[in-house]
């Protein structure tokens, strides 16, 4: 069987750029994305060729580029003004992480079909400079369509990230995933919903090897047995829609662990969402499938009652054979004493959900209330470690409020970390403030090097101290050096001492102005 490349690593010259790959996430209003390349602050911008076929075109007038690729960057979900004028868009840029120029080859196969509907050539992308774009502004997509692309480039590594956006005002809602590489044959979702407490997940699937494959979702209830079991065709390079509420197999009202295999490499995303009604505003969370686990997995963020943010959910997911017992311990943010949980025996492939507002965690146990009692944590803030001996263990949080949505993938592999884009009051005051949590696992002293997103400069350094096993929050608006209305991207190093490190993303200016993502170890 053909593969495609794997995942590479970043040269210890990249690895220390300052740029930090300094990726603009432009959720809604926080930073809109022209479709045209970024301005190179070391000469011209590239140039950028582009054609969409005829319905009846056998071939491109444009070529694809010739030779191997250096990497290959896999988005399962682009789509342009799906649903209407005011639909799901998704933004992204493409930045070149490297230390010298690259050619990319984007192309766009609609999911609907399979078809490729378009490619483009962007020739000279320079080192630390990006290739944006906005497809409700290209011409060479269809309307109200959704597309999975493959970005291949031919110089220089390059990461992307991709931002999913819908409506405005009340009813805007966003969230964002970051591009794949690599993939494996097997990818778990610990979490995804069907018509649970008006929420509706969709698993997107995009196979990243060069043959054609059969994808199998084996959907597992909390008691280990396999609800149902749906297979998707997925060719190479293009992407297949599992959507929950289409599917007469699955049950209303219910949450599922899923295990997805395949003869070929896949990579996928679960956007989940919540419609507008008379009780409820429109809301959305995403996050990418886990390949690999640990045996202890590390959450820098989750909170019970936190005004403007929401409750926290903690999933996690048996991905081995032998049935395993986790436990959770969470630690207040900022240091505290430590308090645990056991969870139950959980079977191969299954989830176990810790909803932070009942009793134990478990929904059909009482409400907590504002302070801590027995199996109650108190109202807060908290840091977490999901572990079981022996085990390998994917976690997913997710975060509801009355208006928010967020979730992202817990990490399982501490060291230093990189975060793409920090912002600071971007949009004005209430525009988006992205406070950085760390988590020590072993680090005692933190180093903070804030660049400046516009051109690379380093604009601030921290250092900070911190107890291993615990969490902190830094906020840019209390960072000194560090101006309003501007993004960074920032180096979180544990000199010698290992971390994990996530970013909040806050925006109060109307609707689901709620989003977290975790960083890139290094």
């Amino acid at each position: 069987m053909k593969t495609a490349p794997d995942r590479p690593e970043l040269s210890h010259a990249t690895k220390s750029r300052g740029l930090a790959i300094a990726i603009a996430l432009a959720i809604g209003a926080c930073a809109p994305i022209e479709a045209q390349p970024s301005a190179s602050p070391s000469g011209a911008p590239p140039t950028v060729a582009t054609q969409r076929p005829s319905p009846s075109a056998a071939s491109f007038s444009i070529a694809p580029l010739p030779g191997e690729p250096t990497v290959s960057l896999y988005l399962p979900y682009v789509t342009k003004t799906l649903g209407g004028a005011d639909g799901l868009e998704t933004p992204f840029i493409v930045q070149n992480a490297d230390t010298v120029s690259t050619d990319l080859e984007l192309n766009f196969y609609a999911i609907a079909d399979g078809d490729l509907v378009a490619r483009r050539i962007v020739r000279g992308l320079k080192p630390g400079t990006s290739y944006a774009d906005r497809p409700n502004r290209d011409g060479d997509l269809r309307d109200d369509a959704a597309y999975s692309a493959v970005v291949r480039s031919f110089g220089a590594k390059v990461v992307a990230v991709v931002n999913e956006q819908r409506g405005s005002g009340s009813h805007f809602a966003a969230d964002s995933y970051v591009s794949q590489i690599g993939g494996a044959p097997s990818v778990f979702l610990p979490s995804v919903a069907r018509r649970v407490d008006g929420f509706v997940s969709r698993i997107v699937l995009q196979n990243v090897d060069l043959e054609p494959t059969v994808a199998t979702a084996a959907f597992v209830l909390p008691d280990g047995t396999t609800s149902a079991t749906l297979t998707r065709t997925v060719q190479p390079g293009r992407s297949s829609l599992i959507d929950l509420g289409a599917e007469s197999d699955l049950r209303d009202g219910t949450r599922y662990a899923v295990r997805v295999s395949a003869s070929a490499r896949l990579v996928a995303i679960v956007n989940t969402q919540r419609e507008a009604s008379a009780q409820d505003a429109p809301v959305l969370y995403s996050y990418g499938a886990l390949v690999d686990g640990a045996n202890t997995v590390y959450g820098p963020y989750v909170m019970k009652n936190v005004p403007g943010v929401g409750d926290g959910t903690i999933t996690v997911q048996n991905m081995l054979s032998a049935t395993t017992q986790p436990s959770l311990s969470f630690t207040p943010l900022g240091g505290g004493i430590t308090t645990r949980f056991d969870g139950p025996s959980l079977p191969p492939g299954a989830g176990w959900s810790f909803d932070l507002r009942f009793r134990n965690g478990d929904t059909r146990q009482s409400r907590c209330g504002a302070g801590a009692t027995t199996g109650c944590l108190a109202d807060g803030e908290y840091s977490f470690t999901a572990s079981a001996s022996g085990a390998q263990l994917a976690v997913v949080v997710t975060v509801i409020g009355a208006t928010t949505a967020a979730a992202y993938s817990a990490p399982s592999r501490p060291a230093d970390y990189f975060l793409p884009n920090v912002t600071r009051t971007l949009g004005g005051r209430d525009g988006w403030t992205t406070p950085i949590v760390v988590q020590s696992v072993t680090a005692s002293r933190l180093t903070l090097s804030w660049y400046r997103f516009a051109d690379g400069v380093l604009a601030a350094t921290q250092s900070l101290t911190i107890t291993p096993g615990s969490a902190l929050r830094v906020d840019p608006r209390n960072v000194t050096g560090l101006r309003d209305d501007a993004q960074y991207s920032v180096v979180v190093d544990g000199n010698g001492g290992r971390l994990v490190a996530v970013v909040v993303e806050l925006n109060f200016q109307g609707g689901d102005g709620l989003a977290i993502y975790t960083g890139f170890f290094r």
